[in-house]
Parts: structure tokens; sequence; C-alpha cells
């Protein structure tokens, strides 16, 4: 009987080695879920965050290049707007020029005609008025 009783606690013993042992399997088991889960989380972040850094560098690099583009067609168009007055100017002072000359020569043509009628009026109205005064 003490063999038995020996053989039951020698049993009994082993199974709670083994149940404790399962259970410690259990918790590393799970430990180790949890650790893999944590690594992927931590992975899944850091690619997270590359993708939208590299997503941020691309989008800044368009905006740069979007902006030099845009500086650069406004100063060709400034360019043009330019060169449009400049031409404008140099046609506008051409037309007054030749205006200019237009009305000179035909201030220079105008006047001669009346100023001789005035002449002769004027000798005429001198002639008349020497007369009166030899009359008296």
């Amino acid at each position: 009987r003490p063999a038995r009783a020996q053989e039951s606690t020698m049993k009994a013993v082993m199974r709670r080695e083994d149940v404790a042992q399962k259970r410690q399997e259990k918790a590393a088991d799970r430990q180790e879920a949890i650790e893999s889960r944590r690594q992927d989380m931590v992975s899944m972040n850091s690619y997270t965050q590359a993708v939208a850094q590299e997503r941020k560098m691309s989008d800044l690099a368009q905006n740069r290049e979007y902006q030099e583009c845009k500086r650069h067609f406004k100063a060709v168009s400034r360019e043009q707007e330019s060169q449009q007055i400049s031409e404008a100017y140099a046609e506008t002072k051409e037309n007054a020029s030749y205006w200019m000359e237009l009305k000179k020569i035909q201030l220079a043509e105008q006047p001669r005609g009346p100023i001789e009628e005035n002449i002769e009026t004027l000798q005429m109205v001198s002639e008349y008025k020497r007369e009166e005064q030899r009359r008296w």
C-alpha cells in the first residue's frame, strides 16, 4: 500500500506539474502572440509613417515645381505685357509726331491767307486815315 500511495502521490505531482507546464506554455504562447502583434503594429506604424513621409516629400516637390512654373509664366506674361506697352507707346508716339507735323504744316499754310487779307485791309484803313488827316 505505501507503494501505491507513493505512486498515486507521484501521479498527482506529475499531473500538477503537467498542468503547471501547460499553463506556462499557454502563457508563453499568449505572450509570444502579444509580442508578435506588437511588433507587427510597430512595423505597420513605421511603414505608414514612411509612406506618409514619402507622399509629403512628393507633394512638396510637386508644389515647388508648380510654384516655379507659375513664377515663370507670370514673368513671361509680364514681359509680353511690357513689350505690348512699349510697342503701343512707340506707335502712339509715332502717330503723335505725324499729327504734330501735319498740324505745323497746316498752321504754317493757313494763317498766310488771312494775314495777307488783314494786311491789305489795314493798309486801306491806314490810307483812308491819312486821306482824312490831309483833308482836315
